[in-house]
């Protein structure tokens, strides 16, 4: 029998103790419980709008969050700055049955593949729900806060005698131009008072062997901490249309330093959203999550002064890329040509062609300690004149590492630590 049996775990609804429509919502929970499980979820995320409208592609209803922090009184236990990129690599780092199946409908999103019999051409064929207006009744999702606060993956609980004063923050993205929506232009939105869910027990004989766990054993985890910075928009106007000329960027993340860090992953973001937009409609799965794919990229990382890659320029090709991603993360779920720059059969493959290029990940394991970290995105640049030029554009890179931490306690306080 589960000792968990018999009504000595219960759930409970908070609703935020502060909610300021369209910016931000704090949590507390309540400290007259014994311990509160790790497995906690922000319920009804979403919005009211225009009936027309639908979540964001690639992320669903998650586009609207911005930051999002895990706190006791003023110590942050854990966060995830710049929501928007990690999750829509994290939703496709699964296999499609579970990214159409499951996440789609929990999230709001608009991944996972299916043939459609008409036009013999893959897509996400139905729809999971958007915002609608307030008298129709908007979908909402749902977040499990285990996928941004890695700390609760390793914790068996938290009693309330050593987290006293436990909240949750979260800061809303509600500027539509951010392409949180389907239609930048779709009239003004209003994002739902969200419900944090947690389960609690007050049963002495439940809580005390998992606080003396806790206590006794501390808890390490792989925290998701955020580097950022900008690829140059490259003036291709002096070209002759045959040129092709290669552009590299080389930059030295200061995010890591001291660190140790384990895997890594690179996300490209579009500077200019405008570029994944068709006057007011967004294209694809946006400008503001989407990873770019770029005219035969290559990709080097010098860690503590040594290329981690074999050659100058390391990986070239973007099948050797997605290799070395799949080979680090595992698992994905993607469209055909979703790593490819322009590629021309995207439009006999999709039926939203524009899908195509928008989930061009690199990632890579480092597994040691930073002390100095350089990468190096190189790629082609022509005098594209289209509208969307994704090789030549600048690009908002943002890098996300798996970094150790420790909790460690003694005399029923605690220290967080990098490792």
């Amino acid at each position: 029998m589960s000792r968990y049996s018999q009504s000595q775990v219960e759930t409970q609804y908070i609703d935020p103790v502060a909610f300021v429509p369209n910016l931000r919502c704090r949590f507390e929970l309540d400290g007259s419980k014994l311990a509160y499980f790790p497995n906690m979820r922000i319920l009804d995320i979403g919005c009211s709008g225009a009936a027309a409208q639908q979540y964001n592609r690639g992320i669903g209803c998650l586009a609207l969050i911005k930051n999002i922090r895990l706190m006791d009184a003023r110590t942050e236990l854990s966060s995830l700055r710049t929501v928007a990129p990690y999750m829509f690599f994290k939703t496709t780092n699964m296999s499609n049955s579970d990214a159409k199946s499951m996440k789609s409908w929990t999230r709001r999103n608009q991944q996972g593949l299916e043939l459609d019999a008409t036009t013999n051409r893959l897509g996400h064929l139905y729809n999971p729900g958007g915002p609608n207006t307030v008298a129709n009744g908007p979908a909402t999702g749902v977040l499990d806060l285990r996928k941004v606060f890695p700390i609760l993956n390793q914790l068996p609980a938290l009693p309330t005698a050593v987290f006293k004063n436990l909240t949750i923050e979260i800061e809303f993205e509600s500027n539509q131009a951010r392409q949180i929506t389907t239609d930048v232009s779709g009239g003004a939105i209003d994002i739902i008072r969200p419900v944090l869910a947690v389960d609690f027990s007050d049963n002495a004989a439940v809580v005390n062997p998992l606080t003396s766990n806790v206590l006794s054993q501390g808890a390490r985890w792989l925290e998701i901490e955020h580097d950022n910075y900008v690829m140059p928009t490259v003036i291709t106007a002096a070209y002759a249309p045959a040129d092709v000329v290669n552009v590299s960027n080389n930059n030295n993340s200061l995010g890591f330093i001291g660190k140790m860090v384990e895997r890594l992953v690179v996300c490209k973001q579009i500077g200019d959203l405008t570029q994944e937009q068709n006057t007011n409609a967004v294209l694809g799965f946006s400008g503001l999550c989407s990873s770019q794919a770029l005219l035969n990229e290559s990709v080097q990382v010098r860690l503590n002064g040594r290329n981690v890659l074999p050659g100058a320029r390391g990986i070239q090709g973007s099948n050797v890329k997605l290799g070395q991603l799949v080979d680090t993360f595992g698992e994905f779920s993607m469209n055909p040509g979703s790593n490819k720059y322009k590629w021309d059969q995207t439009s006999d493959l999709l039926n939203a062609d524009n899908d195509g290029g928008q989930q061009d990940f690199f990632g890579i394991m480092l597994g040691a300690r930073v002390q100095n970290l350089q990468i190096e995105i190189a790629r082609d640049t022509v005098n594209d004149t289209s509208a969307r030029t994704p090789s030549e554009s600048q690009l908002n890179v943002n890098v996300y590492g798996e970094v150790h931490k420790q909790i460690s306690f003694q005399n029923g306080a605690y220290r967080i630590v990098y490792l």
